[in-house]
């Protein structure tokens, strides 16, 4: 499925969510240190300091996203499921970049691809 562009845009500047459930359907949510859009149907997520989210999309790909962004009045969901997850490479290197220049540390990328998004608001 394509994003719009005023969807990618959301994305890439807004606080987001990502909830998961694990094998057993016990959810889980965490906010997500930053997103970016891929190819226009795919997104990577960091993996910052994610846990029970990084162990449930391990095990059961299916997510969700929900962005937010308060000084736009604006929400969607993103449902997806994680199809890679990255831990080398050129992508990984740049990110772990920005992410360390913040204090903070990188366990991986996530490649999400999209399957259905709602505008909320």
């Amino acid at each position: 499925m394509k994003l719009p562009s005023e969807v990618k845009k959301l994305v890439e500047n807004s606080i987001i969510f990502l909830g998961t459930a694990n094998k057993e359907g016990k959810p889980n949510v965490t906010i997500v240190d930053r997103a970016q859009i891929e190819n226009n149907s795919k997104i990577l997520i960091r993996d910052v300091e994610m846990v029970s989210c990084r162990k449930n999309l391990l095990s059961n790909p299916n997510c969700c996203l929900l962005i937010y962004n308060e000084p736009k009045d604006s929400t969607c969901k993103i449902f997806g499921s994680a199809v890679e997850y990255i831990r080398d490479g050129e992508e990984f290197e740049a990110a772990q970049a920005d992410v360390e220049s913040r204090g903070r540390k990188l366990n991986g990328i996530f490649r999400i691809t999209v399957d259905d998004f709602y505008k909320l608001a």
